[in-house]
C-alpha cells in the first residue's frame, strides 16, 4: 500500500491564528480558524489547539456548557486567555465547572485550571456548582489580573501546591467560602484586589506565605482568617466593615502585620474585631491604624519608630506584567 504525503499532494493547511479570537454566538469550531472574520465558538476549542506564547482573545458574550464549552479549562503552560481588562471583565462572562482531579482534594468542581506561566486577564468567573471554585492553581507563576470572580459556590480561587502567581487588580464578590484560599507552599503576591461579601475574604492555611498588599477588605464575614503554620505579610491593606474579625489568628499561625523595620501600614475600621488573635503566637502588629479596644490577645503594637499615617491605596488599574515573569511576548493583531 502507497502512502502519500499532504507535501506531495500538493495540500497545505492554514496556521493557526495568533491571537486566537473567540466569539461565541458568532464562532465556529469547525470551519474556523481563530482570526477576526472567522473566529472559533469555544474556548476549549481553542486551548486544544493553543501552543505556548498563545493568546485566546474572548469577544464579549456568555461562555457555558450552553455556547458547547468543556470545563474545566486546562490553560496550559505559556497561553494567556484575555477578555476586557479594561472593566475587569463586563460583558465577557464564563460560567460553569466539572470535576477535576487534584492531588490536594477530592474531587473539587472548577472553572478554570492554571499552570505554570500563564495569564488570565479580563473575564468575570463564576462556578454555580456545590464545592465551585472558579480559579485553581497549583503550580507556577502566572498572572491573573483585571478579572472579576463573583458567586461561586465555593471559593473564587485557590491557590496551592507551590505555586506564587501574583494576584493583582481583580474584584473577588460574593463567592459563598472565601474570595481567596491559599494553602499548602504557595507564595502568592495578593496585590490591589477588592474582596467584598464573602464568609472570608481571604483565607490563608497550612504553611503558605502570601504577601497581601495594598487590598480593600470589606463587608465580609471575616476579613482574613490565617491557620496551620501560615505565615502571610499583610502591608497597606484597608480591612473594615467584616461583621466578626478584620483578621484572626488560629493554630500555630503567626500573621506578619508589621515591625519597627517595615511597619505594616494596615487600616482596620469598623470591624466588629480588628484583630483576634488565637494563635499560639504572639502577633507583630506596629505601624497600622485600628482601635485598641477592638484588639484581642498576644499582639505586640509599640512602635519604635515613628510612623506616617497610611495613604489610601490607589485606585486599581491594570499592572503590568513583572520584569521576573519572562513570558512570551505575542503582539496584537
Amino acid at each position: 500500500m502507497r502512502l502519500f504525503s499532504p507535501i506531495l499532494l500538493g495540500l497545505s493547511f492554514p496556521a493557526l491564528a495568533n491571537p486566537i479570537l473567540v466569539h461565541p454566538q458568532k464562532g465556529q469550531d469547525l470551519t474556523g480558524n481563530g482570526t477576526a472574520s472567522k473566529p472559533f465558538r469555544t474556548v476549549s476549542h481553542a486551548l486544544a489547539l493553543a501552543t505556548p506564547g498563545t493568546t485566546i482573545v474572548l469577544q464579549p458574550g456568555i461562555y457555558s456548557t450552553s455556547s458547547g464549552e468543556k470545563f474545566p479549562w486546562i490553560v496550559k503552560s505559556g497561553i494567556t486567555l484575555k477578555g476586557n481588562e479594561a472593566q475587569q471583565g463586563q460583558g465577557v462572562v464564563v460560567t460553569g465547572g466539572a470535576p477535576f482531579r487534584s492531588p490536594f482534594l477530592l474531587n473539587p468542581n472548577v472553572t478554570i485550571v492554571l499552570q505554570n506561566q500563564t495569564e488570565l486577564r479580563g473575564l468575570t468567573i463564576t462556578n454555580p456548582h456545590p464545592r465551585g471554585y472558579g480559579i485553581w492553581q497549583e503550580e507556577g507563576i502566572g498572572i491573573i489580573a483585571n478579572n472579576t470572580f463573583s458567586s461561586s459556590r465555593q471559593d473564587g480561587m485557590l491557590i496551592t501546591g507551590k505555586s506564587t502567581p501574583t494576584v493583582v487588580s481583580n474584584r473577588f464578590l460574593g463567592n459563598r467560602g472565601s474570595n481567596i484560599t491559599i494553602e499548602g507552599d504557595a507564595r502568592p503576591v495578593i496585590q490591589q484586589n477588592l474582596l467584598q461579601q464573602a464568609k472570608f475574604g481571604i483565607a490563608v492555611r497550612q504553611q503558605a506565605l502570601p504577601q497581601i498588599i495594598g487590598n480593600t477588605i470589606a463587608n465580609n464575614d471575616n476579613g482574613i482568617i490565617v491557620q496551620g503554620n501560615a505565615r502571610p505579610s499583610l502591608r497597606a491593606n484597608q480591612v473594615s466593615n467584616n461583621r466578626q474579625t478584620g483578621i484572626i489568628a488560629l493554630n500555630d499561625s503567626n500573621p506578619d502585620l508589621g515591625t519597627a523595620q517595615a511597619p505594616g501600614n494596615n487600616i482596620f475600621r469598623n470591624n466588629g474585631r480588628d484583630i483576634h488573635n488565637n494563635s499560639s503566637q504572639t502577633l507583630n502588629a506596629l505601624g497600622n491604624r485600628f482601635d485598641q479596644a477592638n484588639l484581642f490577645g498576644k499582639i505586640s503594637i509599640e512602635p519604635t519608630i515613628a510612623v506616617a499615617p497610611p495613604a489610601l491605596p490607589p485606585p486599581l488599574k491594570p499592572y503590568p506584567t513583572p520584569s521576573s515573569l519572562k513570558f512570551p511576548v505575542v503582539p496584537d493583531r
